[in-house]
């Protein structure tokens, strides 16, 4: 490794292995209700109404689409064909029962905050106090509030999914260094399988989430930290494998240590391979979106970004799926400079620590990289400039930072017991406290009402979850304290087409059918190619004996969304009014091919004298 290596006394061998036991129970009693929590936010829309999950004959599908191929006005911008095959199992094992999603997503958090403990305990070794600084940065990642949104909300998974192979790659290839260190055929041996582990951790994970993609960097900047900045020599008469392994590795020669450098390359191939899928799949290399700020305003912007999520880790309080955010379109002193500055200090302390120690910069490093593809605020939908779970990758770094941060305060106090007991009541007082506030933001998570009412409470000006927070209250029969949220969603966000579309609705469900066409002609104008306000604009004319016009946007709603539930149902009526039997025929037995047990539908056919097909059986 890169820090010195000694002798590991027996007892601690033994000790280290009860902290991955701490943990686990930390975590299942901070998150172990979230196990009772309902399908949120887009969960439905990801997972209960989209058949493109549910069907394993899609599978050819997943490596060639994009991750929201199911969903008709979903972001084209993702290749995640690992996240949809782990959609697929899930629903083959859970269905629509939430309490397994939710399982899963909390199995994959308590393994990954294990393998944050095993990868700090690696490079803090032998440091007196290694294996509490180790369980300290595990702590610290399993519990910290920000990983509330990550490990509560099920569509989450893909962060969870990628971080945990990223840190299988990352194991694996530091246990392939080590083994390629020892001058045995056997331990190259086994160095060769490691390096093949992590390639394939890699491969993993950049086909769940693409800020993984990145990953390849980090191997690079172990390299770069190993010729720049070599391990001392063991002390004498250290004994043990790392030992050995480091004092191989400080007799390989210098040009042996700069061919070092090509063992990263196999990864950038394989990010180059999944950039050609990726082009295959969506048609292009990068995010497609279209940028909705001036490159000025993105940079003026960039700094009070960045001291949210700094604010966020050290005072994690206030937050939210939702967040009010400014965009500064000029420079100002709070705005900016202030900002600014804070953001800086923070990269100088970084930066010192990280010069002091090889390991430290591999980690700030890891922090950095995988926060980057997140800053790139000009392609972010308007409005969500920086969220929780944008976090939850970067955190295994920072994570291993503070076990770093705790080890040397722990050896400097070392010979003073009362500093070193305060050190660890106080570390022990901000576990306590992070538990607790973590299962307390968790439970926003619950249901719609509850996250999207605390949505609202932090972020009063965000038009999403005001729109949001009134489609449950519709839901709910609260019309007018739901109306009176869409109209704060389009007062904060006027183009968020949502806002019309469920005011429409509104109007709609209590017959005030000249409100909804206008809400629902404005909804199209902003998104054309909303099949769900077409079919209801056709709707609201069939209800105001417009026959030829609702049958004009009904079809309009099936060109767009063929498959969509009712919506042949709804033509064939419209047809059978007008005088057209064989046509609502021909559609009553389009509607029968979605849904062959539509009852309503089968009962039409049989009023029209058609003989209808057999009900499928019920599974």
């Amino acid at each position: 490794m890169l820090e010195e290596q000694s002798h590991w006394p027996m007892v601690n061998r033994r000790a280290e292995w009860l902290v991955p036991l701490v943990v686990l129970c930390a975590v299942l009693a901070t998150f172990a209700h979230t196990l009772a929590f309902q399908f949120v936010f887009d969960d439905p829309m990801l997972i209960v109404n989209n058949p493109f999950i549910q069907s394993a004959a899609n599978i050819p599908r997943f490596f060639t689409e994009n991750f929201w191929s199911g969903v008709a006005l979903a972001q084209k911008s993702y290749y995640r064909p690992l996240s949809l095959l782990w959609l697929l199992a899930n629903w083959k094992l859970f269905g629509r029962n939430p309490a397994g999603w939710h399982a899963t997503s909390l199995l994959l958090h308590v393994i990954n905050a294990v393998l944050v403990y095993l990868l700090a305990l690696r490079f803090l070794r032998p440091r007196p106090f290694a294996v509490s600084a180790a369980g300290a940065a595990a702590v610290l990642f399993a519990l910290h509030p920000i990983q509330a949104e990550a490990v509560s909300w099920i569509c989450c998974f893909n962060d969870l999914l990628a971080c945990l192979f990223v840190l299988v790659s990352f194991h694996a290839y530091c246990n392939a260094r080590e083994a390629a260190a020892v001058f045995h055929p056997a331990a190259r041996g086994r160095g060769t399988v490691w390096y093949g582990v992590s390639l394939a951790g890699y491969s993993a994970a950049v086909l769940c989430k693409e800020p993984a993609a990145l990953f390849p960097l980090i191997p690079l900047l172990y390299e770069l930290c190993r010729l720049i900045r070599p391990a001392a020599a063991p002390p004498a008469g250290s004994s043990g494998p790392d030992a050995n392994s480091e004092l191989a590795s400080l007799r390989a020669s210098s040009p042996r240590r700069r061919l070092a450098f090509l063992l990263p390359l196999p990864y950038f191939v394989i990010a180059a391979l999944y950039l050609l899928l990726r082009k295959h799949a969506l048609g292009s290399l990068t995010t497609p979106e279209a940028r909705i700020l001036t490159w000025r305003t993105e940079w003026l912007t960039l700094p009070s970004v960045l001291c949210s999520y700094l604010a966020h880790l050290v005072w994690p309080v206030g937050l939210s799926p939702f967040y009010d955010s400014r965009y500064h379109q000029s420079f100002t002193v709070s705005g900016v400079a202030l900002p600014f500055f804070a953001v800086m200090l923070s990269a100088v302390l970084l930066l010192w620590a990280a010069w002091r120690s090889a390991a430290v910069g591999i980690f700030a490093g890891w922090t950095l990289i995988f926060l980057a593809p997140t800053l790139h605020i000009g392609v972010l939908p308007r409005g969500e400039l920086w969220h929780d779970r944008y976090l939850y990758l970067p955190m295994a770094g920072l994570s291993v930072l503070a076990g770093f941060g705790f080890a040397a305060l722990a050896q400097r106090w070392a010979a003073v017991p009362r500093a070193r007991w305060a050190l660890g009541v106080s570390a022990a007082v901000i576990s306590l406290a992070f538990a607790a506030l973590t299962f307390h933001q968790s439970l926003f998570w619950e249901n719609n009402l509850t996250l999207y009412t605390r949505g609202v409470a932090i972020a009063p000006h965000n038009g999403i979850a005001a729109n949001n927070l009134g489609a449950v209250l519709l839901g709910r029969g609260q019309w007018e304290e739901a109306m009176a949220q869409f109209q704060r969603a389009i007062e904060y966000s006027p183009k968020l087409y949502l806002a019309h579309y469920d005011m429409g609705v509104g109007y709609y469900e209590v017959g005030r059918y000249s409100e909804a066409e206008a809400c629902f002609k404005r909804a199209i104008g902003i998104v054309p190619e909303d099949a769900e306000s077409h079919l209801f604009l056709g709707m609201t004319y069939y209800h105001t004996n417009r026959l030829p016009l609702a049958i004009e946007s009904v079809r309009k709603a099936i060109a767009l969304k063929p498959n969509g539930a009712g919506y042949h149902f709804a033509l064939a009526v419209m047809l059978k009014e007008s005088g057209d039997p064989a046509g609502a025929r021909a559609e009553f037995e389009e509607e029968l091919k979605r849904d062959p047990n539509h009852q309503p539908t089968l009962e039409q056919l049989r009023l029209l004298g058609a003989k209808a097909p057999a009900p499928a059986p019920k599974p």
